[in-house]
C-alpha cells in the first residue's frame, strides 16, 4: 500500500509568496477582496489534495464603470511538479499548473447582445 505524501509547494497570496503544506484530501481556501475607486472586486482561491496532484480553484468578481465580470479557472498540479516554474526576481519555485476548464462573463456585453 503507497502511502500518500503532503503537498507543499509556494503560492501568491495578496502578491506575497505563501508556502502552503496540504494533507492528503485536505482543502484550504482563501477570500480577499475590496473596494475599488470604480466599484469592488473579490477573489476566491481553493487549493485540494486530490492524492496524486493538488487542485487548484480561482473565482473572481468584480465591478466597475463598465459593469460586472465574473471569472473562472480550475488548475492540476501533480505532487512532482510542484516546484518547477521560477519567474525571474522570485526566490522560491511555483506549480507548474495545467490549466483546464474555465469561464469568463461579462454581464454589460451579455446586455448589449455581444
Amino acid at each position: 500500500m503507497t502511502k500518500l505524501r503532503n503537498a507543499r509547494f509556494w503560492t501568491l497570496i495578496n502578491g506575497s509568496p505563501v508556502r502552503l503544506t496540504l494533507r492528503p484530501g485536505q482543502e484550504i481556501a482563501h477570500r480577499t477582496g475590496g473596494g475599488t475607486d470604480e466599484g469592488y472586486w473579490s477573489e476566491q482561491s481553493v487549493w485540494t489534495h486530490e492524492g496524486d496532484h493538488v487542485q487548484f480553484e480561482c473565482d473572481t468578481s468584480a465591478r466597475d464603470c463598465d459593469g460586472h465580470m465574473d471569472r473562472s479557472e480550475v488548475g492540476r498540479c501533480n505532487l512532482d511538479q510542484l516546484a518547477v516554474v521560477a519567474f525571474p526576481d522570485e526566490s522560491v519555485p511555483y506549480p507548474a499548473w495545467t490549466w483546464g476548464r474555465g469561464r469568463q462573463r461579462d454581464y454589460s456585453a451579455e446586455a448589449m447582445g455581444y
